[in-house]
């Protein structure tokens, strides 16, 4: 997102001298006093020019400092509270050193990595048989920060909810929650192909926690977004939230595989992660659901401050936690956050922004996907027999660009360690 300052900053200074007629026969020292008058005012009007002119180069240099600022608002500025905590990764980085008996992917100082970078990376963390050891599968520390930083450097330029545009002749894959099912999580990319220009995804929240692979996730999808900043997207679930990791499992896998800063680099890189996406101005693509707010507006949502951690009530919070029911109207959600809403509730929301569909996540269904309120709310949910218990399928969403109708792929569990 990006400001600009246009600012006109416009110095006239109009000096006029009106001296009267000196007559003729005046003696010596009136005219040595006139002279010296005229000096004086000369002198008065430089440095009057001089000093406006120091506070051109002063107003000047001000206006750009305030338009850098702006620029970076996203990152730094939004609350300063917030100002060191969302550069935390920059900072742990700045005192680490790399590690020369490292045998893993590097990750380039000038960010700029192939597809044969990222599928190397997939594969140092494959360990179907289990037998590897954390240093031999996980990218090291330095270099896993690098990525963060160069991710949150691109989504920082993000709104809160994000549009985009799928040409008639282009396909996008949604996908729903993962919850750190990475063999499952591959498997999408098997059957649906790799992430590249030509194959653009969007992933809808829930990366992590519950499952024991969160880690070989987020990796793998910040490396995509690197990769493809303009085909490949993301949006926060409400597990991308440091307080559910503590509940649900992502902490304890960050400090078995890494240290407590890695923790919190990516607590601090969910911030950044958007809200919501609007696919040909017809699909909204989110996490939970939608509002106990009346004439809420895809505008407002763009400007929510989400670079922070997850709110427990609010537009933000609903908007990762809401639940779509069989009934009229809105009710406070059994979960203790969000609300349950109605087939009108919906119905009055799309017609008010123009719009189709509503894509969620955020609940198991047994078939992968259901879909609601007559049609307009589709759950979509990609982890397959969902903790190793629910014996439910997984599936996924392909629109092609044209008529943006949503073709399901369901699929089974893969084997994993």
């Amino acid at each position: 997102m990006e400001n600009e300052l246009n600012d006109q900053t416009n110095l006239n200074h109009n000096n006029k001298e009106n001296i009267d007629e000196i007559q003729k026969d005046e003696n010596f020292n009136d005219k040595s006093k006139i002279c010296k008058l005229k000096t004086i005012s000369k002198d008065s009007s430089i440095k009057a020019i001089f000093f406006s002119f120091i506070v051109l180069i002063f107003i000047i240099y001000l206006i750009r400092i305030l338009a850098f600022n702006k620029k970076k608002i996203s990152i730094i500025n939004y609350s300063s509270s917030n100002k060191e905590m969302l550069n935390k990764t920059e900072i742990i980085l700045s005192k680490l050193k790399p590690n020369p008996s490292y045998k893993g992917p590097i990750f380039p100082d000038d960010g700029k990595i192939s597809k044969e970078w990222v599928f190397d990376l997939i594969d140092y963390m494959k360990d179907l048989d289990g037998k590897k050891t954390n240093k031999e599968k996980y990218i090291d520390k330095i270099n896993l920060l690098k990525m963060i930083s160069k991710a949150k450097s691109i989504l920082s330029e993000y709104d809160s909810v994000v549009n985009i545009n799928i040409p008639k002749e282009s396909n996008i894959t949604i996908v729903g929650d993962v919850h750190g099912q990475f063999y499952d999580f591959l498997n999408i990319f098997n059957i649906s192909g790799y992430p590249s220009e030509d194959n653009p995804y969007l992933f809808n929240g829930d990366f992590v926690d519950r499952g024991k692979f969160g880690v070989e996730i987020i990796t793998t999808l910040i490396a995509f977004k690197i990769l493809y900043p303009n085909h490949f997207f993301m949006n926060r679930g409400n597990h991308e939230d440091s307080e559910m990791n503590k509940r649900y499992g992502f902490e304890s896998e960050i400090l078995s595989k890494y240290d407590i800063d890695v923790f919190e680099c990516f607590s601090e890189f969910y911030k950044f992660l958007p809200l919501g996406h609007v696919l040909n101005k017809k699909v909204l693509v989110l996490h939970g659901g939608l509002f106990s707010k009346e004439g809420v507006t895809i505008s407002e949502l763009k400007k929510i401050d989400r670079f922070i951690d997850v709110p427990y009530d609010g537009l933000m919070c609903e908007l990762l936690w809401s639940d779509p029911r069989d009934m009229e109207g809105w009710r406070p959600s059994d979960r203790g956050a969000g609300v349950f809403f109605g087939q009108n509730v919906t119905e009055k929301f799309l017609k008010d922004n123009k719009l189709n569909l509503l894509i969620r996540s955020h609940e198991v269904v047994m078939e992968g996907y259901d879909i609601q309120h007559g049609g307009k709310v589709i759950t979509l949910f990609s982890a397959p027999n969902y903790c190793d218990a629910y014996g439910n399928k997984g599936a996924i969403i392909k629109f092609m660009g044209g008529e943006m109708e949503p073709n399901f792929i369901k699929f089974e569990a893969s084997p994993h360690p």
